[in-house]
């Protein structure tokens, strides 16, 4: 195994190792929002671009959004869409 993938690996189980007991990553993908949200990973990449959604987290080229800020993001859209 090359010490880059050593050092993903590394930083990854670090990164998760509060959630890991929850049995959640800290961390989401692209895909997992587009599933979540059932819509593409196009619409998401699109709202990113206009800035209708919190931006990325990048690692490398891999894209990756902390968990709570998504969470938080919902639920902020739901109180706005709840007052109109």
């Amino acid at each position: 195994m090359s010490k880059s993938a050593e050092w993903r690996i590394a930083a990854d189980e670090a990164a998760n190792s509060k959630s890991r007991d929850r049995g959640q990553s800290a961390y989401i993908t692209l895909q997992e929002i587009a599933d979540t949200l059932l819509v593409s990973t196009r619409s998401i990449e699109r709202w990113i671009a206009k800035k209708q959604f919190p931006q990325p987290i990048r690692v490398g080229r891999l894209l990756r959004w902390r968990r709570s800020t998504i969470e938080n993001f919902l639920h902020d859209m739901e109180a706005k869409a709840a007052r109109n």
